[in-house]
């Protein structure tokens, strides 16, 4: 079987500001390991097929950042973001001369961490496989550790998927956990040349009205934004999935930065340590990320500290999620 890898890279990362910014999106960073979140990725992407077959799919004002750290990488650039079932169509289109109908795409993300490599491998091989022989997608399917209400959920049974579920309230995931009946989405999904191309044509219609290639500005500028999950995977009749057997997070906010730095040992004197030194009297569960700064921390607890340049942030964990009040000026 062979595979192309779309590596999607145009997003912002807004929840871990000031680490993620506009002009660095944390794609780019290197959060958990000397290599940079994209750099990793393209690395599980080389275990899959060759490098003229991995695609970097970003907007055009973060190509020259992406050449930075993928030196000779081949990308698909949008005029801007428009979410991924723009940028998918763009990217099948754009393969579309140097293809086979039985090509297998996978589609991953530039900025999620995964653990165990040899079982991501084997899990993206194990769904290739499934559906190569039909006219389905395949996805991989995250085995929940808890009632998370920050991530879309997976209905399923035997590897078939009965439909898609939005972020939950609380009360709903733990049914959902209960239950044993879903699983997370990863966005990690694939399927053949062929079934991306027919799947557009039938439920996005319009996008073939104009020839994308030909006239990518105009067409950008009319698209509306749309993403893959609800423009086409939630009305094709067939998606299989396989549950993963892999960790993985999507590194979507500083808590989940803290997950990952416990999981990895990163635990400081009750704290996660991300970055810098850090002499601490009397205080936990504080998540620091100051490159080059030594931190003295006295009686405190649940803080985010993270110096990037000449910005310094600190905030209680229990209001994190208004981060993007300062991200968005």
């Amino acid at each position: 079987m062979k595979y192309k890898a779309f590596i999607l890279a145009g997003g912002r990362g807004t929840r871990l500001w000031p680490l993620s910014t506009n002009e660095k999106p944390k794609q780019f960073l290197k959060l958990y390991s000397d290599k940079s979140l994209i750099q990793e990725t393209y690395d599980r992407a080389a275990e899959l097929c060759d490098d003229k077959d991995i695609y970097v799919i970003t907007t055009k004002d973060l190509e020259e950042i992406v050449q930075e750290q993928l030196p000779g990488v081949r990308m698909i650039l949008e005029p801007g973001p428009k979410n991924t079932a723009p940028c998918l169509y763009l990217a099948v289109k754009s393969i579309l001369k140097d293809s086979g109908d039985e090509d297998m795409i996978v589609s991953f993300h530039a900025d999620h961490y995964i653990g165990k490599l040899p079982n991501f491998i084997e899990n993206v091989k194990n769904c290739s496989q499934l559906i190569e022989k039909e006219n389905s997608f395949g996805l991989i399917g995250i085995d929940p550790t808890g009632p998370n209400t920050g991530y879309g959920y997976i209905h399923y049974e035997n590897n078939n998927v009965k439909g898609f579920k939005e972020k939950p309230s609380l009360e709903v995931a733990k049914e959902y956990l209960a239950s044993g009946d879903y699983l997370w989405n990863s966005g990690i999904f694939m399927g053949t040349v062929k079934v991306f191309d027919e799947a557009f044509k039938k439920y996005c219609p319009s996008y073939e009205d104009t020839d994308i290639l030909e006239n990518l500005e105009d067409w950008y500028s009319e698209v509306p934004k749309a993403a893959f999950d609800t423009a086409i995977l939630e009305k094709h009749p067939s998606i299989k999935v396989v549950k993963s057997e892999f960790s993985w997070d999507d590194l979507g906010a500083w808590t989940s930065l803290e997950k990952l730095g416990e999981d990895l040992g990163k635990v400081n004197q009750g704290n996660v340590l991300l970055d810098g030194d850090l002499n601490s009297i009397d205080s936990i569960g504080n998540i620091i990320h100051c490159q080059g700064l030594k931190v003295s921390l006295l009686g405190v607890k649940d803080l985010v500290i993270v110096k990037n340049n000449e910005e310094l942030f600190i905030a209680q964990k229990s209001h994190l999620e208004k981060i993007k009040k300062f991200s968005d000026n």
